[in-house]
């Protein structure tokens, strides 16, 4: 199989990190809009928060592919800088209370998860994910 560059990095930040996920409770409404909610500690802190999973991802909980979950909901909330921006890039309705629910954890936990993982690191484009390119094939294949 080829060598990703980008997929070794989400690799070797598992492995620095020592981030370990796990899986609290998850509301119907927020399962209704393809969310799930991840926790990730790293040496003794931990965070939690929502994350899209548009592919049923998380499922086969492989820490390199949450870890680009846990990146991509970073991103775009970075990215979009306010709440109707943001809603609008994710697609959702912003008169579900859920919606309005998902960005408030998220202004608290991106950046206590970039105190952790570092404003560098980044996800692999969505596009890849989508068509699920030979980068997304090697990201849901590696291991930590």
């Amino acid at each position: 199989m080829k060598n990703y560059p980008a997929v070794d990095k989400l690799v070797a930040a598992v492995r620095e990190h020592q981030l370990i996920f796990s899986f609290p409770d998850t509301e119907l409404a927020l399962q209704e809009q393809f969310y799930v909610r991840l926790s990730i500690a790293s040496y003794g802190k931990v965070v939690a928060l929502p994350v899209m999973d548009e592919y049923e991802d998380v499922s086969d909980k492989n820490p390199v592919v949450l870890l680009q979950l846990v990146l991509q909901e970073c991103e775009l909330f970075e990215e979009a800088g306010d709440f109707l921006t943001w809603k609008t890039d994710v697609g959702l309705n912003a008169n579900l209370p859920i919606v309005r629910k998902i960005y408030k954890e998220l202004t608290v936990a991106v950046p206590e998860l970039r105190c952790i993982l570092g404003e560098e690191l980044r996800a692999i484009p969505l596009y890849e994910m989508e068509f699920n390119t030979g980068v997304a094939q090697a990201l849901r294949k590696a291991k930590a």
